[in-house]
């Protein structure tokens, strides 16, 4: 056989590979290469795909001569690969099922236009076998593989089945056809968790879940079917076990119809988001010539399994710790990242596929396979990564790929002016570079994303730079949990201090040039004659006025619409100078920036002198929802500025106000609007239904990917404006929650927020402190009186609630913070209030070192911050972050070597506290694979027969999990809703319990628990009678453990708090004290709880408070919030500590 379809020419002095210019677009060279003369000759294809791949087919098809028919909905009617076909059919309105999914459309299509073959792409009907055999049936050639390979390996358990009976090693799991949920469920009980269910047809990582434990089986497994259903048709489920560390590796096979199948290396697609492909390489870094040997065996054995012939893929899942390999699936077609293995072996598998259908051997055999240097694909989407990367849509006011040479393509279907549409994949292109080795070519990916231009849609551009920048991915380091591990890196700009500040004095920069550029467009805009040499959006009105000062006042908001929600104002003067150039100045103070602009080609392109540097620059800008919004490329960097439009501009009092007619309508209070523009399947609940914090409301799809809007608060669904089938748009207003309210005695008082009563003990119980509300009360139990606070600022009480309290371990101190942004540290024996600090937002958590050398508290930004007791400075220095979502419980270690902080996104970080912690702190560890709500509390177990200390974490999802810090590994799940039991008095079956507070029993095994109207040992159940008791603060004294309940619905409001008692928590003999038999007797409670005597009413009236208040102090809607504001924040510090 001889390699006659590419030409190669050889770098001897570099020795590597590079290929010629292949892929070009347009229409075809008039040298083209002809299809052989056969019996089975294609002369028209049908390409029965739209976007990127439909383009990238139609070339290479045009260059071997072959005539084009593109198919299209309507919303497709004026797309790249309709005008790149010769013709084109319209099939049917834009969704799916009823255009590109209609088979029978598409043969009408084919039949029409006399096209001998058809080509599927990828996804859509490309792995549909009742397609394929249609096509057969009908006497066109279908150019993929036989019908009965895309049915056995599109069913996914029968795949298995037929791999594991060729040898090939599988993963453990269920592969049957019983899909009885409780079979089910019992099958994954076998199978042992954590799993993964799966869809048995269809791919790209929809409809697939990760359960970790039995308690959310059902949910997972019901919303994976209906996905599925919705995506390919078919709803079964297949189960494995799920790798925690897997890598994914896939191996690109080709057959033809003469019985010869060979391969052509692999690609590693470890870096995923969504279960979905971002960045792929050929071939995968850090194996063996063995390993990769071993795996391109295996996957030539799949495919001579089902007699396959064409372009496939094998997908195998490789255990990073024991480096075996297990056959995942087969995707019997061409795949979305094929292009990154035509760069390394030199080979066009469009051509390969169109010949082989042709009847045509393979034009090389294994042995005849090169490899040429190394490949990279990134896949740029329009979707919106701060928001869990869901898919977006709009108009592609700006879209300039970078350009393609031997060694770049972009693969696209789009071009500048198209609009993303929510029926289909938000897939803007495919970058694709190539080097003569991994290093060179990730040079070349970095470069090119730089450069690679989009504006009207939020991109994962940015995301995509730090992935391929990282020292990991740099190094190779790669499995498919890289984007949840490395988090910290990732997502990290906005909330470390120092990378905020250097990304805001880049976007000042930027700023500075965009107020010079608009400038100049604006000026050169209003003297144009007729404006009919710029884009009219820059025709408002003359910059600068005659007769008055050449100078203007620009205001730009940062709006850094890659990185989050937040924006910045920024407020620039710009003064023009006789001689052209401009002054750019933000403030009176600060100093002046000289500018200088030329054009340098089109509209958007311009030459900028700035600080004595010279620089490229483009601009684009596009009027959206009131605002002009521009975006300024230079160098490596782009930013995103929003103005207003219409400026006031500096001169006479009858300057032109010119404002959009079009002002942003606001949502009334409570108000959930969609989280992107999609199809509402489903809605769960009826207006003026009660719902929990949490509880999913409506399920929406966009782009086949399916989400579930939750309610953010506990309350009712009111204004409920959408019923399934309907399509929304992206922040459209969906239901509004309304909150319930605290009963007390006659009044009714809406709950918007309150305070959980809080109880700690002294270590060596000398003495109990309690909160409610913002009140402190202190009782010393050696004396049996009560403490008075001693504060030489006069303010021995918190203004705000309480919101955490704590003894250090040593008993010398005790702190309390909350609302009011004050962190008081007092002396536990003399009860003076040693040190204030002011944090700069409200605290939701303290830990105190064991040295008592420093006090740690969270705030509800997520940042931990730290004070040196005995330092100089009083003022709190960052620590550690946890990106915005707010911290519930800070803990240190038994050793102190480790401080712990848990959160309301279900994650625990483990981070060494460093011997300089002023100095920063970086997360070793983070368990994020357990809790499947906010983690409420966290605390140590440890025993003279454990070797060790064990962390413990209680949850709203009604569990208490085991875990070792050492290793991150989860050792135990206590289902402790199952223990408590479900049925309370005059009370439904409660299906959820919250564990409010847990603490470990000193050189025991035992940790006790706080639910409901009880308290749970992890041995045996406690319960509370005769009241409404619902303990909100437990904490534990010698043999004692105390337990105080009870809300305050105001700072400044009388509160009441219940104290109770459990006595011999070591024996078997515990039991609840009666109230005078608790120490300190009644004068204890009369300090602590506010009297001695509280009415049942008062405590049923508070009952309720606690449980609005463990969705209300937890609810999502403070997490975001607290997200929105935080950028704002992290600005305006800048000029306080400037």
């Amino acid at each position: 056989m001889s390699m006659t379809v590419w030409a190669l020419r050889r770098n001897v002095r570099r020795k590597s590979y590079s290929m010629l210019v292949r892929f070009t677009s347009g229409s075809a060279s008039s040298g083209r290469d002809t299809i052989k003369p056969n019996e089975q000759c294609i002369e028209k294809v049908l390409v029965a795909n739209r976007g990127e791949i439909a383009c990238r087919i139609m070339r290479t098809a045009k260059r071997l001569g072959i005539q084009t028919v593109a198919v299209y909905s309507d919303s497709d009617r004026d797309s790249l690969h309709v005008k790149s076909a010769d013709e084109a059919v319209r099939i049917g309105p834009p969704p799916a099922r009823l255009s590109y999914l209609s088979g029978a459309a598409i043969m009408e299509a084919a039949a029409r236009t006399g096209a001998q073959a058809i080509h599927p792409g990828y996804g859509f009907l490309s792995e549909s076998s009742d397609f394929a055999q249609l096509c057969e049936d009908s006497g066109l050639t279908f150019i993929g593989p036989p019908a009965s390979a895309i049915r056995d390996m599109g069913d996914k358990s029968a795949s298995k089945r037929i791999m594991g009976a060729a040898g090939v090693p599988l993963v453990p799991g269920y592969h049957g056809h019983e899909q009885d949920i409780d079979h089910m469920k019992s099958e994954a009980g076998k199978i042992g968790y954590p799993i993964i269910i799966k869809p048995t047809h269809g791919g790209g990582g929809k409809g697939m879940r990760i359960v970790q434990s039995e308690r959310d089986f059902a949910d997972s497994f019901l919303g994976a079917q209906r996905e599925a259903a919705a995506s390919f048709g078919v709803n079964t489920i297949l189960l494995e076990k799920y790798i925690t560390r897997p890598r994914h590796i896939e191996v690109q096979v080709f057959g033809d119809k003469h019985g010869n199948v060979l391969h052509l290396y692999e690609r590693d697609c470890s870096v995923q988001r969504r279960h979905q492909k971002i960045i792929e390489e050929a071939p995968a870094p850090n194996i063996s010539e063995k390993f990769r040997a071993s795996l391109g065996q295996a996957a030539v054995s799949a495919a001579r399994a089902v007699g396959y012939y064409n372009a496939g893929t094998v997908e195998f899942i490789v255990d990073t710790e024991s480096d075996q390999f297990y056959f995942m699936e087969m995707n019997t077609r061409l795949q979305v990242e094929h292009p990154v293995t035509e760069m390394i072996v030199g080979q066009d598998l469009v051509e390969w596929q169109i010949r082989v259908a042709n009847g045509e051997p393979l034009p090389i055999s294994q042995a005849e396979v090169p490899l040429l240097g190394h490949a990279f694909e990134a896949r740029i989407y329009a979707e919106n990564v701060p928001k869990g990367f869901l898919p977006a849509t709009g108009v592609l006011n700006h879209y300039r790929p970078v350009a393609v040479s031997s060694s770049v393509r972009v693969e696209t279907g789009v071009e500048q002016g198209d609009t993303v549409s929510m029926h289909y994949d938000p897939m803007i292109a495919k970058l694709v570079v190539s080097g003569g080795n991994r290093g060179e070519a990730l040079v070349k990916l970095k470069d090119c994303l730089s450069n690679f231009q989009v504006a009207g849609v939020p991109t994962n551009i940015n995301f995509l730079q730090k992935l391929a920048s990282h020292k990991e991915f740099a190094v190779g380091n790669v499995e498919t949990h890289f984007i949840e591990h490395h988090k910290t890196d990732l997502f990290a700009d906005e909330s470390n201090p120092a990378a905020a500040d250097l990304a805001y004095k880049a976007a000042k920069h930027s700023a500075a040039l965009v107020a010079a550029c608009v400038s100049a467009i604006e000026h050169s805009a209003w003297n144009e004659s007729n404006h009919g040499k710029l884009p009219s959006i820059w025709h408002s009105h003359p910059p600068f006025r005659v007769h008055h000062e050449a100078k203007q006042t620009i205001e730009l908001e940062w709006d850094n619409e890659c990185e989050g929600t937040g924006s910045n104002l920024l407020s620039l003067g710009v003064v023009y100078q006789s001689d052209g150039s401009y002054l750019i100045h933000e403030g009176s103070d600060s100093p002046s920036l000289e500018v200088r602009v030329t054009r340098a080609g089109g509209n958007c392109d311009f030459r900028v002198e700035a600080a004595g540097l010279s620089m490229n620059v483009t601009i684009a800008a596009y009027l959206k929802d009131g605002y002009k919004h521009i975006h300024i490329w230079h160098g490596s960097e782009h930013h995103q500025f929003k103005q207003k439009v219409g400026i006031e501009f500096s001169g006479d009092e009858e300057g032109v106000q010119h404002r959009s007619s079009s002002e942003t309508s606001s949502h009334p209070p409570g108000t959930v609007v969609a989280p992107m523009a999609g199809l509402v399947v489903k809605v769960l609940v009826e207006n003026e239904a009660k719902v929990d914090q949490g509880q999913p409301v409506i399920v929406m799809e966009a782009m086949k990917m399916e989400h579930v809007v939750k309610a953010p608060s506990s309350g009712s669904i009111h204004d409920l404006k959408v019923k399934a089938g309907q399509q929304v748009s992206d922040g459209s207003a969906l239901f509004r929650i309304k909150e319930p309210h605290i009963e007390e005695g006659h009044n009714q008082n809406k709950l918007l927020d309150v305070a959980p009563a809080l109880i700690s003990v002294h270590p060596s119980h000398k003495s109990v402190a309690v909160t409610v509300g913002s009140d402190l009360r202190v009782f010393n139990l050696i004396d049996n009186s009560p403490v008075t606070l001693v504060d030489e600022s006069n303010e021995s009480f918190h203004k705000d609630y309480v919101r955490a309290i704590r003894y250090s371990a040593s008993g010398k101190l005790f702190v309390s913070t909350g609302d009011d942004k004050l962190v008081k540290i007092w002396s536990a024996e003399s009860w003076r209030c040693l040190n204030t600090i002011c944090s700069e937002k409200r605290v939701t958590a303290v830990a105190i070192s064991h040295d008592d050398s420093y006090v740690c508290y969270a705030d509800k930004f997520g940042v931990v911050w730290v004070v040196e007791l005995g330092g100089i400075t009083k003022k709190g220095v960052p620590l550690l972050s946890h990106y915005c979502s707010i911290i519930t419980s800070l803990e240190f270690s038994p050793d102190g070597r480790y401080i712990l902080s848990a959160d309301r996104d279900f994650k625990i970080r483990v981070t060494v506290f460093p011997e300089e912690p002023l100095q920063g702190a970086h997360e070793i560890q983070s368990f994020c694979l357990g809790h499947t709500e906010f983690v409420t509390c966290i605390a140590f177990v440890s025993s003279p027969e454990l070797t060790q200390s064990y962390l413990m974490s209680g949850s709203g999802d009604s569990t208490v999990r085991l875990w070792d810090i050492a290793s991150g590994s989860l050792l135990d799940t206590c289902e402790v809703s199952t223990v408590a039991g479900h049925l309370e008095s005059n009370e439904s079956e409660q299906t959820q319990v919250t564990v409010t507070d847990l603490c470990a029993i000193p050189d025991s095994s035992l940790a006790a628990v706080a639910i409901q109207r009880q308290v749970y040992f992890l041995a045996c159940v406690i319960k509370i009678p005769g009241e409404s008791f619902i303990p909100t603060s437990i904490s534990l004294s010698t043999s004692t453990l105390w337990m105080a309940s009870g809300a305050s619905n105001g700072p400044n409001q009388l509160g009441y708090s219940r104290i109770r008692a459990i006595s011999c928590i070591e024996s078997e003999k515990s039991s609840i004290l009666e109230d005078e038999q608790i120490p300190g007797g009644t004068e204890l409670l009369e300090k602590l709880q506010g009297k001695v005597s509280i009415e049942e009413s008062v405590m049923i009236a508070a009952s309720e408070a606690v449980r609005a208040a463990m969705s209300s102090l937890l609810m999502k809607k403070q997490y975001s919030e607290a997200k929105r504001e935080f950028r704002k924040r992290s600005r305006n510090d800048k000029k306080t500590t400037n």
